[in-house]
């Protein structure tokens, strides 16, 4: 019985400084509805898709990076000597947002 009137401190503050109260039945019934949970679900499906495309684009700069990196440590040569690498690393780091990676080369 008591419970139909708790309410909980939900949000903290706002501007004024009063403290923002909200009963925890209508919060209880918003969750339940099925209009909430419909939504909750889409929402769920497109951070899934965001979050792979925005790996897959960190996975493309990194390789991309990698690979400036190893070709130089394989033939011993320092990145301030030649400036014309470090342009190319730079290069690909810049426009490693438009370079698609590929397992096959197109014919």
């Amino acid at each position: 019985m008591w419970m139909e009137h708790y309410s909980c401190f939900v949000g903290g503050v706002n501007q004024k400084n009063i403290p923002m109260n909200l009963q925890k039945e209508r919060i209880n019934r918003h969750l339940n509805h099925h209009e909430h949970k419909a939504e909750a679900r889409r929402n769920q499906s497109i951070i899934k898709v965001e979050f792979l495309n925005q790996l897959d684009n960190n996975k493309i700069k990194i390789i991309t990076q990698m690979q400036c990196i190893y070709f130089m440590a394989k033939k011993y040569l320092a990145l301030s000597v030649y400036p014309d690498l470090y342009q190319l690393i730079d290069f690909h780091r810049k426009n490693s947002d438009v370079m698609k990676l590929c397992n096959t080369p197109e014919a």
